[in-house]
């Protein structure tokens, strides 16, 4: 997965990072496997997804199974309108 990502606090105080690329189920359940693992310090921060396309209904799966940590907003980084939404 080809991704940027972006740590920050935003206006709600609530840290997250900002995962964009090539999102594939497979691409997806391995961040998340090494991202959200157990042994890891701090994981209380919100991973927000944002990719053009809409999610299959595998990466869909994947993202309500993770719904307490996980967010997917259709869009691009390039895009100032989509990323005033995902604030």
């Amino acid at each position: 997965m080809g991704c940027v990502g972006l740590m920050d606090t935003g206006c709600t105080g609530n840290r997250h990072i900002v995962v964009c690329g090539h999102i594939t189920y497979e691409s997806v359940s391995h961040f998340l496997k090494d991202f959200l693992h157990e042994d890891r310090e701090d994981v209380d921060v919100e991973v927000v997804f944002l990719h053009r396309k809409p999610p299959d209904l595998e990466l869909e799966g994947l993202f309500k199974r993770h719904f307490t940590t996980v967010e997917f907003f259709q869009g691009t980084i390039m895009s100032p309108i989509d990323l005033q939404r995902v604030k």
